[in-house]
């Protein structure tokens, strides 16, 4: 009888593994489809933004045809401001009209926020022009800040949606990381990503062996919104002046400015105070040291191994999918000089033919290909770090952006004006204010080669 003793215990033992079995794999399954419905229910909003978007872009078009095929929009522009048409088109803009009617809303809500510097009695008649300006966006009129003599915008006021639009395009015209990654938009400051932090282990045992217990944990990584707000000075005779200066001069330069400092976010941010965290301090993120006779104590000069290591440190193919280098322009300027074992430059001149097979071009392409994939330069890159006795030590950053980095923007761009800090001088203080998240979402994906001399 022992014989079927112990077959019965072997199926005792069967039964109770495929049993913990089923449970691990429910567990996994039920698990696997929380994170399937928060990825979709991103989907889902994404595609209601574009939706959205979409919406907005008709209802301007409409609104522009006008009841008998007139630009209903040139109609509304008050007379004052008709001459920004004529300059607009004289600078080459594809659409004046539109740029005349942004600069018109801009000139006017700086106006109503500063009523005594500009002789204004009656606010009324602004106050409609500027609803009829805001109806002509396809939007409905933002209900104004109370203003009384001496008092300005309280906290600034909406732009119309193609003046967002338009600031957006700027921003990613002038930035590196952000027309590389991935981008979503936000509905409130903070949106929770889905993250499976702990997934489904395999492994191989014995016969009667047990199967380690691993269930999936599901976690969450946030994407928090926070204010950039870019800050200049105005003068009255720029305010004043009927040209177009104010969005061709002042809040084109403010929006590179915003875009320059989410690069620095994104890569440098040491997530202190109100600093988001980027690569160099989001925690694991793979890094390769610059060595100096094998060691990294003083850093050392950036070399074509430790390229090659940076590249494959991260071990999962998927980070090499659409990846790209981010460097300070000193740190490229080295590594364009080096050659491979071969004596062959690892470094080539981007084409056309090599831009298209790289993807879609941001800012007009990059400035190289290192070791088979795009390089793009930022100045923001500090290469002023001290290690050991250098004190001009930068870092290069790898990976996949597109998957790795996330952005999300807050809807809702504000642009306001104050007379009180320079009364003195009779100058204005313009500011403009966009909330946005940058969030390292997959640290795994990303390489930081630090202690790199710039020299």
């Amino acid at each position: 009888m022992p014989e079927k003793e112990n077959e019965k215990t072997l199926t005792q033992k069967v039964e109770s593994l495929g049993t913990l079995i089923t449970e691990r794999m429910d567990k996994g399954d039920k698990g696997l489809e929380t994170l399937s419905a928060e990825v979709a229910g991103v989907k889902v909003q994404l595609k209601k933004q574009e939706e959205w978007t979409a919406e907005i872009e008709k209802k301007y078009e409409k609104v522009r045809l006008g009841q008998f095929g007139e630009d209903a929009q040139k109609a509304v522009i008050p007379a004052r401001y008709l001459k920004s048409i004529e300059t607009a088109a004289r600078s080459g803009y594809k659409d004046p009209v539109k740029v005349a009617a942004m600069a018109a809303w801009l000139k006017d809500i700086t106006r109503i926020s500063v009523p005594q510097r500009f002789g204004i009695r009656e606010i009324g008649p602004i106050l409609n022009d500027l609803e009829k300006l805001e109806q002509s966006f396809g939007m409905e009129p933002a209900a104004k800040a109370a203003l009384t003599e001496g008092t300005g915008s309280e906290g600034g006021f909406t732009v119309p949606t193609p003046l967002e639009a338009e600031v957006l395009r700027v921003i990613e015209d002038s930035a590196v990381v952000r027309p590389l990654a991935r981008k979503m938009s936000m509905t409130a400051f903070k949106h929770n990503i889905p993250d499976l932090t702990t997934g489904i282990s395999v492994s191989i045992i014995d016969e009667e062996g047990s199967i380690t217990q691993v269930e999936p944990v599901f976690g969450q990584k946030v994407l928090t919104a926070k204010k950039f707000a870019a800050r200049g000075v105005l003068s009255m005779e720029l305010q004043q002046d009927s040209s177009i200066g104010i969005v061709d001069f002042w809040l084109t330069l403010a929006e590179e400015q915003l875009g320059l400092k989410e690069d620095e976010q994104a890569l440098e941010g040491d997530g202190a105070g109100a600093n988001f965290t980027g690569i160099v301090a989001a925690s694991g993120v793979n890094e390769v040291q610059s060595l100096t006779a094998g060691v990294p104590t003083n850093g050392g000069v950036v070399k074509y191994d430790e390229l090659v290591k940076t590249k494959w440190k991260a071990a999962k193919r998927s980070t090499r999918r659409g990846a790209a280098w981010i460097a300070p322009p000193e740190l490229a300027r080295n590594a364009e000089a080096l050659v491979d074992s071969q004596l062959r430059p690892i470094w080539s001149n981007p084409t056309a033919g090599n831009i298209t097979a790289l993807g879609a071009p941001v800012n007009g392409g990059p400035d190289g290909v290192m070791l088979g994939y795009p390089v793009w330069t930022t100045d923001v890159i500090r290469v002023d770090r001290t290690v050991g006795t250098l004190t001009t030590a930068g870092n290069v950053y790898f990976g996949p952006w597109g998957h790795g980095m996330i952005f999300g923007d807050l809807v809702g761009i504000m642009f306001g004006v104050s007379e009180h800090v320079l009364w003195n001088t009779a100058q204005l203080v313009a500011r403009l204010i966009k909330r946005t998240a940058i969030l390292v979402g997959v640290p795994a994906d990303f390489t930081k080669y630090t202690g790199v001399n710039a020299a």
